[in-house]
């Protein structure tokens, strides 16, 4: 399903290649995107609209133009957003591009906040009370703004034809990116071919990135040429995608969330769809492009089986593939030099193709203790984004890189994967693993808040894993953090407990300047017998 993306690019550039080539050689395509109400209405519906509302009097030429619009959007739906827009390429080249909304059937399967330790009766059911407080409170916010996705463009719409009929003018075309996408690169041309420097290239390309930068959901919960499109393509019944209910793997029982998640606009195409959603469906084929089994497919593309349920990615590879071995054949004695742990690790390649056999079912977070966002990892992964994967895992108060080695991955995460039902679970513990040893290796920094006199100081005694945890949460939220450690070395267990053939002690010892660069003094040597000890010490310092 490649040929979508190759198609749609294509498609993008012979429609720009156009815009381009009718301001250089006069051919009549340089008006489409210039401004004015008779050019307007001849490249954009809502242009159209607004130019009928401007005049009080609608002409033929308008009215055939809309006409041509409606027949266009009830043949091939919203091919315009999905196709021939500008702006999601550029929000992907800038990198602005917004997170998904979280679909209802997810927010009801959140985990739950785990309660480690129960006093009482009473303690308990205030902890519930304030955990099920607190998710209401975010299946609320996540409501609001699905009812603001499909409602607030449509009032976007509304307001923008009645400023055009009392300002006499289509005002909302100076501040539509689309038109200024265009309106940049035609007075980019006329500037160059007529020599005449003007600021106005500029004043509209410090518009367009700040809508780039700073309305990122302008697609969904504002642009009103999409709006339009998606009251029209209501009817549409053309070019829909189709779902092999053989191959489906909810048809096994699981519970696949990959075509919604993959989806733009967040349609679960397993559900009855209603037309309300389906309308805004931009015919990107994202759907059949990360379908894992290929089940979904769209008219003259043909879903190629490309990921078997129980195909696999090649078993993780060993930089390090080195065992124990006696240094002579008389003594069973290990060298010291070859006990070292191997670094079991994916090549990005393999690393892909595990991770884009995930469902997205988020199974495993509930099974994971420290709820990480193991989902949102493999998608990045699997859409080759190791940095973005990275830095969802190294979150303040978590060692992704040391719990992947130590975590018994057989009864939580892996053991959750509803995968391992019919073949191989998602080799999830290795993957977290790359992406978080890789980001590290490149250079990761974290970004905690700044310190000042004024600062709170704490102290932690033990560099032990919770109080490394500890401390690197207070330190993210602007506390001056000096941590005491009567070894010579932090990591408590992890350091002096666990054998290295299991876990490679430069891992720690990288962890470790990893704290001091964001700012966490260590006093290591310092063993702290008492409260006086400790206050004596803090006092000196």
């Amino acid at each position: 399903m490649k040929k979508f993306s190759v198609l749609r690019t294509l498609t993008l550039c012979l429609f720009l290649l156009a815009v381009v080539s009718g301001v250089i050689w006069h051919t009549g395509w340089g008006t489409l995107s210039s401004f004015g109400i008779g050019a307007i209405a001849q490249i954009c519906p809502i242009g159209a609209l607004e130019s009928a509302f401007a005049s009080k009097s609608p002409t033929l030429n308008v009215l055939i133009c809309l006409s041509v619009f409606a027949a266009m959007i009830v043949l091939f739906g919203r091919f315009f957003c999905g196709w021939l827009c500008p702006v999601p390429p550029l929000r992907k080249l800038f990198g602005t591009e917004p997170k998904p909304i979280e679909a209802k059937e997810s927010r009801d399967n959140e985990p739950q906040a785990c309660i480690c330790t129960q006093k009482n009766d009473t303690e308990t059911s205030v902890k519930e009370s304030v955990i099920h407080e607190a998710t209401d409170s975010s299946k609320q916010s996540a409501i609001r703004a699905e009812n603001l996705q499909k409602q607030g463009p449509f009032f976007v719409l509304a307001a923008a034809l009645v400023s055009s009929a009392v300002f006499s003018f289509p005002v909302f075309c100076l501040i539509c990116p689309v038109g200024l996408t265009f309106a940049l690169i035609i007075g980019t041309l006329h500037m160059l071919k007529f020599n005449d420097p003007t600021i106005t290239p500029l004043v509209i390309l410090g518009v367009l990135l700040f809508e780039i930068f700073y309305l990122r959901r302008w697609c969904s919960f504002i642009c009103p040429i999409g709006a339009f499109i998606s009251l029209i393509s209501r009817f549409n019944k053309t070019f829909v995608p189709k779902i092999d209910a053989q191959k489906c793997l909810r048809a096994s029982g699981l519970n696949c969330q990959v075509c919604r998640n993959a989806c733009p606009e967040s349609i679960d195409l397993r559900k009855s769809v209603p037309s309300s959603d389906s309308s805004r469906c931009l015919k990107c084929g994202a759907c059949a492009q990360k379908c894992p089994v290929s089940a979904v497919s769209f008219p003259f593309f043909k879903a190629k089986q490309k990921n078997e349920t129980t195909r696999q990615a090649p078993n993780p590879v060993y930089l390090k593939k080195i065992l124990p071995a006696a240094v002579s054949t008389q003594k069973s004695v290990v060298s010291k030099e070859t006990f070292t742990a191997p670094e079991e690790t994916f090549t990005l390649k393999n690393a892909k193709l595990e991770s884009s056999r995930c469902i997205q079912c988020g199974a495993c977070v509930q099974a994971c203790p420290q709820h990480n966002p193991i989902p949102d990892v493999l998608k990045a992964l699997a859409d080759g984004e190791t940095k973005a994967a990275g830095q969802k895992l190294l979150q303040a108060g978590k060692l992704p890189e040391l719990c992947s080695h130590l975590c018994p991955k057989d009864k939580f995460c892996m053991a959750a994967c509803p995968l391992g039902e019919i073949s191989e679970p998602v080799n999830i513990h290795a993957l977290l693993y790359f992406a978080s040893s890789r980001t590290l290796d490149r250079g990761y920094r974290t970004h905690r808040a700044r310190t000042n006199r004024k600062s709170p100081s704490v102290a932690v005694i033990g560099a032990g894993p919770a109080g490394l945890a500890a401390a690197d949460m207070l330190r993210s939220q602007g506390f001056k953090v000096t941590v005491y450690e009567r070894e010579n070395e932090i990591g408590g267990l992890t350091a002096y407990g666990i054998p290295s053939f299991k876990l490679a002690k430069d891992r720690i010892v990288h962890r470790r300047k990893l704290y001091a660069k964001s700012g966490i003094d260590f006093q290591l040597g310092s063993e702290i017998a008492s409260a006086d000890e400790l206050l004596r010490i803090t006092d000196s310092h």
